[in-house]
């Protein structure tokens, strides 16, 4: 029997102050299934993203754009 998968589900609005501490932080974590996946109206935080965390696929994310507002961005995330 597997154990379940993990899901850390995060959006990114400040996220220069503490966004590479918290994905360093998630994917830091002994558990072997865990996917980590960052919703966000800015397209730097994508840029980013992609730039360091390529390569890794427990890292998801999702840019939901400027006509959608944070709680709708919120509910495409779960």
């Amino acid at each position: 029997m597997t154990p379940p998968t993990i899901s850390v589900v995060m959006s990114a609005y400040r996220w220069r102050d503490e966004m590479p501490q918290a994905v360093e932080s998630v994917l830091r974590q002994t558990h072997w299934d865990v996917e980590f996946i960052i919703g966000t109206l800015d397209s730097r935080v994508v840029d980013y993203l992609q730039r360091r965390y390529d390569l890794d696929p427990r890292v998801i994310v999702m840019f939901w754009g400027h006509e959608n507002h944070l709680y709708e961005g919120l509910n495409m995330l779960f």
